[in-house]
């Protein structure tokens, strides 16, 4: 007479596969986690950019005085950034660079250099 035996895994294949996919599911956990935190980076960079440009845009027609020095906080996208400005003169007499960067905390996130009209 023949023993049947039961067909299926052992304990210990069954014991190695979750082990594999435990390893592989940290090292998913993982990388996601460092893909959020790097779409968060960006998206923190792209805003302070767009707010380099609107304030650059702002200050060119008058819309806000940013004297050499200019030092503020502003809510942008409802976050606070910091602005500086830098005036630079140029051999042009009717001509300046000026100079805005932006940051979050002690970060800076984006830094623009334009040329605006004196006005002569």
């Amino acid at each position: 007479m023949r023993i049947n035996r039961a067909a299926g895994f052992t304990l210990l294949e069954v014991m190695v596969a979750v082990g594999v996919f435990a390893l592989l599911s940290v090292g998913y956990l993982i990388a996601s986690q460092q893909a959020v935190q790097n779409i968060a980076r960006i998206e923190a960079k792209t805003v302070a950019y767009w707010l380099a440009q609107d304030f650059a845009v702002r200050v060119d027609a008058d819309e806000v005085a940013a004297p050499d020095g200019f030092d503020d906080t502003v809510e942008f996208a409802e976050r606070d950034f910091w602005i500086k400005v830098s005036r630079v003169p140029t051999q042009a007499q009717s001509l300046e660079r000026v100079i805005i960067t932006v940051g979050q905390s002690q970060e800076q996130l984006a830094r623009l250099e334009t040329y605006l009209d004196k006005g002569l």
